[in-house]
């Protein structure tokens, strides 16, 4: 912190790895340089000379990653868009700082060890989704549509090189609704043939694993550590893009599932968005499906289905409003096996009804002629 404030005070840019930076002030703390704690690092905010962010990570002694892993990782993501965070960050070390601007010993040394990745200043899915939740924005069709295919295609893109990001959800997938752009952030768990299996990942994110993950905590990493892995989680956020409205439900996940529902296979949450998907998508519904019923990621939808379902959504009617009902019964619990609500007519049993005698009532005074 000392070095950054140092930095901070001097308002003379770093030549860090190449780029001219400058750390920004914080808006809350004269003199403090802006920054975000979590529990693994400190991340500084950086800017370079055409404005764009960056972030200068150092991690907590107990929380250090394996840096040959991350070297390795930014060259096997694929260098398309969207994927700058990844495939743009950078391992520093005591060569990184040029004297040809800012230097002081203290922060060539503090360099150490920390990654410098670009800032991407748009929104996780979740935010937006909450967003929609409140009344503060709202998306047209076509863009949640067009959204849904630039997550399908990135999730492709990965495919194509034998490689899954393993952690999609609310949070690692930010999405821009103005320029309608998806980004993929949070790396540390991505798969490929080239790396090796980092200690203390997780099978995914709460609310987007797949049922048959439902195994042992040492084998659901074992599970999810392969190709394809993302096909689940991109069934999930398609249909939480196309279905999040104002009388949308958060749960503990932050999405649309609980978790326990898809394990179960059956609960509230699940059948709202089967009921939903029917009534604006069977064959969306076809596709979820197929998720919920599969044992494995082979078996689940592909991208390309994904893709093929928007392109036909986007040709057939695009100005249609996806809208999510909101159930009579929230209480009820529905298997995946079961058929979802549809509204329609429904066959009245005659027993049931009190048979009356027409007899014991007067008859109505027949009409006059004039």
């Amino acid at each position: 912190m000392d070095a950054m404030q140092a930095w901070l005070r001097a308002d003379e840019p770093a030549m860090i790895d190449g780029l001219a930076l400058l750390p920004r002030a914080s808006e809350g703390a004269a003199g403090l340089p802006r920054c975000t704690v979590s529990e693994t690092a400190i991340s500084y905010h950086l800017f370079d000379k055409n404005d764009d962010g960056w972030l200068l990570r150092k991690f907590m002694p107990d929380w250090q990653p394996n840096l040959s892993r991350i070297q390795t990782t930014q060259y096997v993501i694929p260098r398309m868009p969207g994927f700058n965070s990844g495939f743009d960050q950078r391992v520093l070390d005591d060569t990184s700082l040029s004297t040809a601007g800012y230097h002081t010993e203290e922060l060539q040394t503090w360099l150490i060890d920390a990654i410098l990745v670009p800032e991407v200043t748009v929104s996780p899915w979740m935010d937006v989704a909450d967003s929609i939740r409140t009344g503060g924005q709202s998306l047209a069709t076509v863009v949640k549509l067009l959204l849904c295919q630039k997550l399908t295609e990135r999730v492709e893109w990965l495919e194509s090189g034998g490689a899954a990001h393993r952690n999609l959800s609310g949070t690692s997938v930010l999405i821009d609704p103005m320029n309608v752009e998806v980004h993929f952030v949070d790396w540390d768990h991505m798969f490929h043939p080239s790396l090796s299996k980092p200690a203390n990942i997780t099978a995914g994110a709460i609310g987007y694993i797949a049922p048959f993950v439902k195994l042992e905590p040492s084998a659901n990493v074992d599970a999810t550590w392969r190709s394809r892995a993302d096909r689940f989680a991109l069934a999930v956020l398609n249909c939480e893009i196309l279905l999040t409205n104002g009388d949308s439900p958060i749960t503990a996940g932050g999405g649309l599932l609980e978790q326990q529902h898809i394990f179960d296979r059956a609960g509230h949450t699940l059948q709202r968005l089967r009921n939903a998907l029917q009534q604006n998508s069977p064959a969306a519904l076809k596709l979820f499906d197929q998720c919920l019923t599969a044992s494995n990621f082979d078996q689940c939808p592909g991208p390309r289905e994904w893709l093929g379902l928007i392109e036909r959504e986007l040709n057939n009617d695009a100005d249609k409003a996806w809208d999510e009902p909101r159930p009579a019964d929230e209480r009820q619990t529905h298997s995946i096996y079961d058929r979802p609500q549809e509204i329609g007519f429904v066959r009245i049993k005659e027993s049931a009804f009190v048979k009356i005698d027409p007899a014991a009532f007067v008859s109505a005074p027949r009409s006059r002629r004039y």
